[in-house]
């Protein structure tokens, strides 16, 4: 349900974008430092509270589903408009969540990822002070695993992994001022397959709903 969620908005917010390309393409620029050399500087918090999906062992006999906990995590990063209605950006994040389940059992640990991305949103206002975003980014995860107690399945023992990180954002902002502006919207994390204490998982998704706020240097 959350995935076809989030497709369905992506279609939507991809189809928006679309129509503006091609009404933009019929209509002649005119370069200032509105329009299309608004270069200020940003930074940005976010909080949100995260879902995490299902991850498989790999290559055990037989391989169990971990569940977790609903979790939190924190966002900061700092970045710059440009070129009309883009935005680039840094950011580090850190997100928590406790086990749950380890092979239909209860079960006790902590899965963390920090991480480290870049990030580029493309802004569609709405009406005044009302924006649309869709953004995209990559970059570099820590993904630590803390000792799991209980459940069926291997003995897994605190152990990190590096991994590449990929997300998308889909969300609402509105201008409170000229310089602040709150935001809010939905957030999936994907990552490469992680190992911990030698014991392979499958690929991570991450769902967030997250809260924040911009202000503009």
């Amino acid at each position: 349900m959350k995935k076809l969620l989030f497709l369905t908005l992506t279609a939507g917010i991809l189809s928006a974008l679309g129509i503006k390309a091609f009404a933009d393409a019929q209509t002649d620029y005119y370069y200032d430092d509105i329009n299309l050399v608004d270069q200020n500087f940003y930074v940005a918090a976010s909080g949100s509270v995260n879902f995490h999906d299902k991850i498989k062992t790999r290559g055990q006999t037989p391989n169990v589903s971990y569940q977790f906990q609903t979790g939190a995590g924190f966002h900061g990063s700092a970045g710059m408009h440009f070129w009309q209605n883009f935005r680039a950006e840094l950011e580090f994040s850190y997100l928590a969540q406790a086990l749950n389940k380890a092979g239909g059992v209860s079960a006790s640990g902590r899965l963390e990822y920090i991480n480290f991305l870049i990030n580029l949103f493309y802004d569609y206002e709405i009406v005044n002070g009302l924006d649309v975003y869709f953004g995209v980014g990559g970059g570099y995860s820590l993904a630590r695993m803390f000792r799991v107690t209980g459940g069926a399945g291997p003995r897994v023992g605190k152990g990190d992994d590096s991994l590449f990180a990929g997300q998308v954002m889909i969300g609402l902002a509105q201008n409170l001022n000229a310089d602040w502006n709150i935001w809010g919207g939905y957030r999936l994390l994907m990552a490469t397959r992680p190992t911990f204490s030698n014991v392979r998982f499958t690929n991570p998704f991450v769902h967030m709903v997250e809260i924040g706020l911009r202000y503009d240097i």
